[in-house]
């Protein structure tokens, strides 16, 4: 029922069993936070799960290597813990700025992404990094130049943004689309200019869920209530 989804979620279920009451930054509950994001993270390391990549990466890697079971079934311990710590810097608004900074220029793509991610939830505090995010915008993943685009628009600095994120919504990566168009979606005002490129996505798209998100887009900068399937 938001306009848009909490970067984590904490709920305690005896009393709030609906998951109503978000409990991140209460401080209460610092410690409950910090011991269930370890067990989760350990958790990745050790089954070497795929959840932390970007489903844009995954379509592209699982080409590379025949199936996505293998993305990081060999790969170094270190990697998979780089792509862990990353992420976890990204929803945590107490860690360290520089380090996020450090880790956009990581030479895997998976790591570039959650940094970017990081630093675009913290808008407030990451206005001089515009042409760290611009720099991002040629990077050879899409996941990676989505990501830019979502901090650049995230601190009012639209115009490159909205280029690359037309290019995407027609891109060759169906989940690159997707994301595309989620971050016009939670833009609000911002995605306006790209009303054409919204429609577009209306129809012969690979998957319902751009429609879908695309036409929701719509209805808001409309005020319409169009219904696709």
């Amino acid at each position: 029922m938001q306009q848009s989804k909490p970067a984590e979620e904490l709920y305690d279920l005896d009393a709030d069993p609906h998951e109503v009451n978000n409990l991140i930054g209460n401080p209460k509950y610092t410690k409950v936070l910090d011991r269930l994001r370890q067990a989760h993270l350990q958790w990745v390391v050790e089954t070497r799960d795929i959840g932390l990549i970007p489903e844009s990466e995954i379509q592209i890697r699982e080409g590379k290597v025949g199936a996505r079971y293998n993305i990081l079934n060999n790969a170094a311990p270190n990697l998979i813990e780089q792509i862990r710590n990353t992420a976890n810097l990204a929803v945590d608004n107490r860690s360290n700025l520089d380090d996020l900074k450090d880790a956009t220029g990581h030479t895997d793509s998976i790591v570039r992404y959650w940094a970017l991610v990081g630093l675009g939830n913290r808008p407030t505090e990451v206005a001089d990094c515009k042409d760290l995010f611009v720099k991002a915008l040629a990077d050879p993943s899409p996941c990676v130049r989505i990501a830019a685009s979502r901090a650049l628009l995230k601190i009012k600095e639209p115009q490159q943004a909205l280029t690359t994120l037309s290019n995407e919504l027609t891109g060759e990566h169906e989940w690159a689309r997707l994301r595309a168009a989620i971050v016009l979606d939670e833009s609000g005002e911002a995605a306006r200019p790209l009303i054409p490129e919204l429609k577009r996505c209306l129809t012969d798209q690979p998957n319902k869920y751009i429609t879908r998100v695309a036409n929701r887009t719509l209805n808001v900068l409309l005020e319409t209530n169009n219904v696709v399937k």
